[in-house]
């Protein structure tokens, strides 16, 4: 998580509803401040390919990015997908996903 006064930039902007893998947490004592999290296709959801109508609903939103290694796809085992620390009060977490 960036420290205060850090030179940390965005590089890229979620939009609202975007699914995403929680993959660490940024803690104040107990309470969760920052989520890191990277961005999930909906096509690597197992239960999106067995047609759930949540993944219809909810499908992948639009991804902006303001920096890009576009040499590579997104894979969820590869790390270049959109990812980085969020505020804790941008999120909704659900536990296990669907």
């Amino acid at each position: 998580m960036p420290s205060t006064g850090s030179k940390a930039v965005a590089t890229a902007r979620f939009a609202q509803g975007q699914r995403v893998c929680v993959q660490a947490i940024g803690r104040a004592g107990q309470n969760p401040q920052y989520y890191f999290v990277t961005s999930v296709p909906a096509s690597s959801v197992a239960a999106c390919k067995a047609g759930s109508a949540l993944c219809g609903t909810y499908g992948d939103r639009p991804i902006q990015h303001l920096q890009r290694d576009r040499s590579h796809a997104c894979q969820p085992a590869s790390a270049q997908c959109a990812q980085g620390w969020v505020s804790a009060k941008a999120l909704d977490v659900f536990s296990n996903g669907l």
